[in-house]
């Protein structure tokens, strides 16, 4: 019975985020790759974030993030700037541009929410909370994730 829930889990995985390209490319966003994408989710709109706080959110060594962060500069959906009491510490934030792709994330996380939970009975969608909440204590306990 395990197979046929890792098969599960793992075609999830694969469709929702194969459905998350499409849809940005059906936005008008085609450059915007997966990895790009969960970037700039994890920058956010708000006040800029240093790269390692982004990288150790998405469980990325800085030199992994780095590349992905260097290609939304080239592609100016973000903007990187070194920090002004520690030189060392590199900053990112969103441009114009980034917190419209954040925009259609948003949207798109939220239309497949709804489009799922639209014939959902209130027992169903605990019963998804409960699994959900189950699977993610489970899958933080395995790599020590606290947030």
């Amino acid at each position: 019975m395990a197979e046929k829930y890792q098969l599960s889990l793992a075609e999830v995985i694969t469709v929702y985020l194969a459905s998350q390209k499409k849809y940005l490319e059906k936005k008008g966003y085609r450059d915007v790759t997966n990895s790009e994408a969960n970037a700039i989710l994890q920058i956010g709109n708000g006040k800029p974030r240093r790269i390692g706080e982004i990288a150790d959110d998405l469980l990325l060594t800085k030199g992994t993030l780095s590349i992905t962060m260097n290609s939304l500069v080239k592609k100016g959906y973000a903007i990187k700037r070194r920090g002004m009491s520690d030189k060392r510490a590199i900053y990112i934030s969103l441009t114009p541009m980034g917190e419209k792709v954040l925009e259609v994330l948003t949207e798109f996380h939220e239309e497949t929410v709804m489009a799922y939970m639209k014939n959902q009975t209130p027992e169903g969608e605990k019963v998804l909370y409960d699994s959900y909440q189950s699977l993610m204590c489970y899958l933080r306990g395995e790599i020590n994730y606290e947030k």
